[in-house]
């Protein structure tokens, strides 16, 4: 019953939608697009349209940025030394000036210190004095030896002499007792008997001779060996007051060498403070001299920007004399502590400066770069960047279309922002956004220094058609050539095959290379698949490619050798 209802209304629907589709079949005209073709269709399928403005576009990418803080630096010496008296005197002659390069051992300035020729003339004379004095004592000592020896000689003869009446008191302690005998037995007379105890009692009276003799060449030994160890002694003490009157005496000359001031280090001369005919004590200044075979880079950097500043940070720097001339050195140093009135701490870097181009005093402009960040961020190129009324803002596109974006800046590097309100791909205006107004139409064209290289023309660039049968050929570097093909000619909507070759100076086949295609429908702003292609044989590449009808955009990087081409872009249709 309902059925019965509705099937009119049914029947009449469906004849209109046959009858449409045969009128849009039969009645248009050769190459004019349908609804979707007409979605897809990209700006340089047609001439721009009048007062579109060419402009240079990039997209949003994601990347690490390394914030960067710019600064006014100094240049300072590696080492400063202050180069300073060492003696009292008066400043005779200053022979450098702020601003001389100087070599080490070179004379920069002299001393007038005639006290100091005196003293050494005092100190040689009694060092002369003591010589003379440690040589008489040299000669006594010989002479005290000699006797000592005479002595020695005098007591081996009193010790020959003991030993004689020694042996012959006991040769009349034994006969004694005998002749006693005899004598008692009337063997012998009386007189003979007394004579032969007054021969044992001149044999005792001989043996206590020859001990006084002994005792008396000993006695005497020891004297001259008391006086030789005397003399010794005497000999000891002037030998150390001659070698104190001796350093003395070089102490003296070491001063008066003080007198010539050399160069301790090869460097520039900073500062000059006294002039010649200056009055000096030990210690006063009189120059500074700056180590510059290397220097530091000094930068005062507030206590805002100084966290996250670590030791090991990139630092870029360049003279007003050389602003062309970058020089990259890393944080050696980080003071612990902020100035009280400044509130600034200070950050050095040591850099080699061998041919002393950069001079202490010199003025400096430093970019500071921080650690990155741990994860990949929306990143632009700072020249997208534009500033109205203190917004920092980009210029996109839409259907052709310029249309302003206010964005949060969260990291600046030196090339690179990385922000907000973007997401990866989106494309920006990054060259000829002066003069856009919202909604002000937009060509993109290829950018160079000097402008725009070309108007768009119809058909595109890079374009895969059947006037140049459907493939492409590019130089990647002066050596290596990319070819780039489509299968099916004319390729389907749906399922086709991109063909790549590489070669090396246009005949040897490169396989060992890893090609990434990134797809959008540019038209549509809408991304592709991001396709891999792979390696077939002899440096041929493959990678199929399903898409829709309309204009599609494939960019191509390639790595090869553990490098990074330049990547090629090419677009085709799908009918």
């Amino acid at each position: 019953m309902i059925l019965r209802k509705y099937l009119p209304g049914l029947v009449l629907l469906i004849a209109s939608i046959a009858l449409t589709a045969f009128a849009v079949q039969r009645f248009r005209l050769p190459g004019q697009s349908n609804m979707l073709e007409s979605l897809a269709m990209d700006m340089n399928t047609m001439k721009p349209e009048p007062g579109s403005v060419p402009v240079g576009v990039t997209q949003v990418t994601l990347r690490r940025v390394q914030p960067e803080l710019i600064y006014t630096g100094t240049v300072r010496g590696l080492n400063e030394i202050s180069i300073a008296a060492r003696v009292d005197g008066s400043l005779s002659a200053v022979r450098v000036y702020t601003g001389s390069r100087v070599r080490r051992g070179q004379l920069l300035a002299s001393l007038s210190a005639p006290e100091l020729g005196a003293q050494i003339d005092t100190a040689q004379a009694e060092q002369q004095e003591v010589q003379a004095e440690l040589k008489v004592l040299a000669q006594e000592a010989q002479r005290l030896l000699s006797e000592e020896q005479t002595a020695n000689a005098s007591i081996g003869e009193a010790q020959a002499e003991l030993k004689t009446a020694e042996a012959n008191l006991a040769y009349w302690r034994e006969r004694l007792p005998r002749e006693l005998e005899l004598y008692q037995a009337g063997g012998i007379a009386k007189e003979e008997y007394q004579r032969y105890q007054a021969d044992h009692q001149g044999a005792e009276s001989g043996v206590q001779a020859a001990r006084q003799r002994l005792n008396a060449a000993e006695s005497e030994r020891k004297t001259r060996q008391a006086l030789r160890r005397e003399n010794l002694a005497r000999q000891g003490a002037q030998k150390k007051s001659i070698s104190r009157a001796g350093s003395s005496v070089r102490e003296r000359q070491i001063q008066q060498g003080f007198t010539q001031i050399t160069a301790p280090v090869s460097g520039v001369i900073t500062e000059r403070l006294l002039a010649p005919g200056s009055i000096v004590t030990a210690g006063t200044p009189i120059l500074t001299l700056a180590q510059i075979d290397s220097v530091r880079i000094q930068v005062r950097v507030a206590e805002s920007d100084s966290s996250g500043l670590n030791i090991g940070d990139m630092l870029v720097f360049n003279s007003a004399a050389q602003p062309d001339n970058e020089i990259e050195a890393s944080v050696s140093s980080i003071s612990p502590s902020s100035g009280a009135n400044t509130r600034t701490q200070i950050v050095e870097a040591i850099v080699p400066n061998p041919e002393g181009q950069l001079l202490p005093g010199h003025s400096v402009k430093v970019r500071l770069r921080k650690g990155m960040g741990e994860a990949p961020k929306p990143a632009i190129p700072e020249r997208a960047l534009v500033q109205i009324q203190g917004q920092d803002s980009v210029w996109t596109i839409r259907n052709g279309r310029a249309h302003l974006v206010p964005v949060t800046v969260e990291a600046s590097g030196r090339d690179w922002v990385s922000v907000s309100e973007l997401a990866k791909g989106t494309a920006i205006i990054s060259e000829g956004y002066e003069g856009l107004s919202e909604g002000l139409a937009v060509t993109p064209v290829r950018w160079t220094e000097n402008g725009p290289e070309r108007l768009p023309e119809a058909g595109g660039s890079n374009r895969l058609h059947d006037r140049n049968g459907w493939t492409l050929q590019a130089n990647l570097t002066q050596e290596l050539v990319l070819k780039v093909a489509i299968d099916p000619k004319p390729p389907i909507a749906g399922k086709n095959t991109l063909g790549f070759e590489l070669l090396h100076g246009g005949q040897h086949p490169i396989t060992d290379a890893r090609i990434h295609l990134e797809t959008s429908m540019p038209a549509m702003n809408m991304p592709g698949p991001d396709l891999s292609a792979k390696h077939k044989s002899k440096g041929r590449y493959e990678s199929e490619f399903t898409g829709m009808s309309g204009l599609w955009q494939v960019v191509a990087t390639v790595e090869t050798g553990g490098k990074r081409l330049k990547p090629l872009t090419f677009e085709f249709n799908l009918p």
